[in-house]
C-alpha cells in the first residue's frame, strides 16, 4: 500500500498523538467524511465554534508545539485508489501524515494544493488536496503529526476541521458532505480538475504499471526557453514523479534554450526535439501565440512525434500592467492551441493570481528578477503541474492509440518468419539461423524489446535497404555552441533529399569582434570539401546535401545580447545522423525486471513499412515484442 502527497516530503518531527476512530465505508459508498475532533484520545484541544464554516461545530485548534499528533483508524470495504482531502485553517500549521507504515508525506504551509476557500470570522478556511492513497480492503491507520520546527511562515497555530477519502470524484466545497462541481468562485476554480490527466494517459500508464517485478522506462524531454532551462522545474518534477512512482525508471533530458522565443525555437526544434523519441514533452515558450510560430511548433510535434505534451500558461511576472495584460491575451491563445492539438495544459497563471490574492504577496516573492522563478516560484509551478499526473478514466485515447504493442510469440499477419530459423515461445522469438524475421507496420517508429539473455547481433533492413542510407531516417544534431553562450552556433541546418549521414566541420575565419563579419569553409567526413561562404550570404553545400540561411548563424547574437567579443577563428561541428539502427546490438543493458526497448527504426515519413531482422549467426537473437508508433492514431 502506498500513500502519496502532491507535496514535498522531508523532516523529522517530534510527538505522537494517538486518537482512535473507526470509519466504515459500505460497499456501495465510495466517499468517507470524518471530523478531526472525533478522536478518543488527543493532545490537540477540541475547540467549539458556532460558525457554520466549521463542520460539526468543533475542530482541533491550538498553538503549534511539540508532541501534537493524532491517529485515526479508517476501514474501507472496496479498496483501491482514493483521493485524500483535509479542510483546515488558512496556511498555518505544517504537518505530516501517513497511512499504516508508509512513508511520511510532509505538508508545508506554502506548498499546499488549495481547492476551495471560505472566509469566516476565524479566518480563511481551505480544502487542501493531500494527494492519493492506495488502500486494500480492511482497516488502516492514519497518523497526523504537527511540525513545530517548519522553516516556513505561518507556523504559529494549526487548525483541522475534517478529512475526506473519496474514489467517486468528490469535489470539496465548503462544509458540504456532498461536494459538487467546482464553480468559478471556488478557490483555484479555473483549474478544472475533471480534465486533469486527459491528455497524459500513456505517460500515466507507464508510470502506474511499473512494479518492482516489471519496471518501465519513462523518458521526458524538457524544452522551451529560460523558464524551462534555468528554474529547475526539470529536477523538481522528476523528483516528484520518482517519489510517487518509485518503480518507474524516469529519465529526463533538458534541451531548453534561454532567450529563444517561439520564432527562433521553431528552428532549433528540428535539431533538438523532433528527431527524439520521448514519452512526454514538458514544454513552455513565450511568443508566437498569435503570430503562428507557437502553433507551428505544436503542429510539427503532432505531425512527427508520438510523445504526449504538457505545457502551461505564463506565470505572473513583474514587468507591469501593460505586459500583464498582454500575457493574459497570450494565455488565452495558448489554451486554444493546446485544446486544438491535444496537449495537457496546466493553468499556472490562474493559480499564480489566486495565490497572490490570497496571500497578499508581491509578484516579486516568486521571482529572482522580473521574470525568472526563484525556489518559491518553482514550487508554485510544480504545484500547478503535478496534479495533472493522474489517471483520468475519461482520458482522450489518441495518444494510447498512437502506440501498438505487437507480441512476437507467434506468427501474425504482420509478423512472418521461417519456423526452421526462429523458435516461437511464450517468451518471444529466438533465432537459430540467419533467415530474416519480417515485421510489417504502419507508422514512423518501431521499437523492439529483447528477450533477456540473447547475445546475437542482426542486420536491420527498412523496406529492403539499410536505414542509414535512406533520407527519411536522417536528422541533424545540435551544433557546437557559440563561444561564451548557451546558444547553438547554427540555429538550423536544412537537409536536401540527397543528403548522407556524415560529420560536418565548419571553420570560421576573420571573425569581427561583433560577429557581423566572417568567412568560413565547410568539410564533410564523407562528402569532402563542401565549399566556402561568408557572413550575410546563404550557404549551400557543393554536394547539395544541406544548406544554411545567413541569419541562422548565431555569432552576432553573442556580442549583441551578451556583450562578449568573439575569437577571430572558430570551429563548429554537427552531425547528420540516422535516427534508425543498421545493427541490432548484442549488448542489452538492464535486468530481467527492467523493460528497455530499443528503437530499431525511426523515420520522418509515416506510411507502410517492412522491417527485416537478419541474424548474423554470431548467437541467438531474441525478441519479446515490437512496439509500433505513429503520429496518427493506429
Amino acid at each position: 500500500m502506498h500513500s502519496f502527497s502532491l507535496l514535498y516530503r522531508h523532516g523529522l518531527l517530534q510527538g505522537l498523538l494517538l486518537c482512535s476512530l473507526t470509519l466504515i465505508i459500505s460497499a456501495s459508498a465510495e466517499t468517507v467524511w470524518w471530523e478531526a475532533e472525533d478522536a478518543k484520545d488527543t493532545s490537540m484541544p477540541v475547540v467549539n465554534a458556532s460558525e457554520e464554516t466549521i463542520s460539526g461545530g468543533r475542530w482541533l485548534y491550538g498553538k503549534v508545539q511539540s508532541e501534537l499528533h493524532a491517529t485515526y483508524e479508517v476501514k474501507v470495504t472496496d479498496g483501491g485508489r482514493y483521493s485524500f482531502y483535509l479542510r483546515r485553517y488558512w496556511l498555518h500549521g505544517s504537518f505530516r501524515w501517513r497511512f499504516d507504515s508508509d512513508e511520511w508525506a510532509v505538508v508545508e504551509t506554502q506548498k499546499m494544493t488549495i481547492l476551495d476557500k471560505k472566509e469566516s470570522q476565524l479566518g480563511p478556511m481551505y480544502w487542501v488536496d493531500l494527494g492519493y492513497v492506495n488502500l486494500k480492503p480492511g482497516a488502516h491507520t492514519l497518523e497526523i503529526e504537527i511540525l513545530p520546527d517548519s522553516p516556513y511562515a505561518y507556523n504559529k497555530v494549526y487548525g483541522f476541521d475534517c478529512f475526506v477519502l473519496s474514489n467517486d470524484g468528490f469535489v470539496p466545497l465548503g462544509v458540504s458532505h456532498e461536494g459538487g462541481p467546482r464553480s468559478a468562485a471556488a478557490g483555484n476554480a479555473a483549474r478544472n480538475e475533471a480534465e486533469f490527466g486527459k491528455f497524459l494517459p500513456r505517460t500515466m500508464s507507464l508510470l502506474s504499471s511499473s512494479t518492482a517485478e516489471q519496471r518501465q522506462v519513462v523518458t521526458i524531454l524538457f524544452y522551451g526557453q529560460s523558464i524551462v532551462a534555468n528554474c529547475h522545474i526539470d529536477l523538481e518534477l522528476s523528483k516528484f514523479l520518482r517519489a510517487r512512482y518509485p518503480n518507474a525508471i524516469i529519465q529526463f533530458k533538458n534541451l531548453a534554450i534561454g532567450g529563444y522565443q517561439a520564432p527562433i525555437l521553431r528552428k532549433t526544434a528540428w535539431q533538438d526535439m523532433y528527431p527524439l523519441n520521448p514519452d512526454l514533452i514538458v514544454f513552455h515558450v513565450y511568443g508566437g501565440e498569435s503570430t503562428g510560430e507557437m502553433e507551428e511548433i505544436f503542429k510539427t510535434i503532432r505531425e512527427n512525434m508520438t510523445a504526449e505534451v504538457i505545457t502551461w500558461t505564463h506565470h505572473v511576472d513583474n514587468f507591469g500592467t501593460g505586459i500583464d495584460e498582454q500575457r493574459d491575451v497570450a494565455c488565452e491563445a495558448m489554451k486554444k492551441l493546446a485544446a486544438k492539438y491535444g496537449f495537457e495544459l496546466a493553468d499556472a497563471r490562474t493559480l499564480w493570481k489566486e495565490r497572490l490574492k490570497e496571500t497578499h504577496l508581491d509578484p516579486q516573492t516568486f521571482l529572482v528578477d522580473q521574470i525568472h522563478l526563484n525556489t518559491k516560484g518553482t514550487a508554485l509551478l510544480l504545484e500547478s503541474l503535478s496534479p495533472h499526473f493522474i489517471t483520468n478514466p475519461n482520458a482522450n485515447p489518441d495518444s494510447l492509440n498512437r502506440v501498438k504493442v505487437l507480441p512476437l510469440s507467434q506468427p501474425t499477419p504482420q509478423v512472418s518468419f521461417d519456423s526452421s530459423a526462429w523458435n516461437a515461445s511464450p517468451a518471444g522469438l529466438t533465432s537459430n539461423g540467419i533467415k530474416p524475421l519480417r515485421i510489417e507496420f504502419t507508422g514512423n517508429r518501431l521499437d523492439l524489446v529483447p528477450v533477456s539473455g540473447s547475445t546475437g547481433t542482426a542486420k536491420i533492413l527498412l523496406d529492403g535497404k539499410t536505414p542509414s542510407s535512406q533520407r527519411t531516417t536522417l536528422a541533424v544534431s545540435r551544433s557546437t555552441l557559440a563561444p561564451g553562450s548557451w546558444w547553438p552556433a547554427i540555429t538550423q541546418v536544412n537537409l536536401a533529399d540527397n543528403t548522407v549521414a556524415e560529420k560536418i566541420t565548419m571553420t570560421f575565419h576573420n571573425i569581427s569582434p561583433d560577429g557581423n563579419a566572417f568567412t568560413f569553409d565547410v568539410t564533410g567526413s564523407v562528402s569532402g570539401g563542401e565549399g566556402n561562404g561568408k557572413s550575410g550570404t546563404d550557404f549551400t553545400a557543393k554536394s547539395g546535401h544541406f544548406s544554411i540561411k545567413a541569419d541562422d548563424i548565431a555569432l552576432a547574437s553573442v556580442k549583441k545580447t551578451l556583450k562578449k567579443d568573439l575569437p577571430t577563428e572558430l570551429t563548429v561541428e554537427w552531425e547528420i545522423y540516422s535516427m534508425s539502427r543498421d545493427l541490432w546490438p548484442a549488448a542489452r543493458p538492464g535486468t530481467a525486471n527492467l523493460v528497455l526497448p530499443v528503437t530499431a527504426v525511426r523515420t520522418w515519413a509515416g506510411g507502410k513499412h517492412t522491417v527485416e531482422i537478419v541474424p548474423n549467426g554470431d548467437g541467438p537473437v531474441g525478441l519479446k515484442e515490437a512496439r509500433i508508433f505513429s503520429p496518427n492514431p493506429l
